[in-house]
């Protein structure tokens, strides 16, 4: 995720109401109030993803909290 340091420091970053999961796609959205977000299919990010929600209830507490945060704020719809 790249974003523009300005805009970063104008919503406040990171919102810290989430320890993990969640917390980019809550910028994004609050982003896209105002500007817009870009995919380039042509740029990868390699992410060794370890799936911790799947192996700890502790971090799945984490997802399940942070969901409910997100779609709390941002409503239940699926579109």
């Amino acid at each position: 995720m790249f974003c523009r340091t300005d805009l970063l420091k104008a919503l406040g970053g990171f919102d810290p109401e989430y320890f993990l999961y969640f917390e980019d796609v809550d910028l994004c959205r609050r982003l896209q109030r105002t500007h817009r977000t870009v995919y380039v299919p042509e740029v990868s990010v390699v992410h060794f993803w370890e799936r911790s929600a799947h192996r700890s209830w502790r971090y799945t507490y984490y997802f399940v909290r942070s969901a409910l945060r997100y779609f709390g704020r941002w409503g239940y719809q699926l579109s």
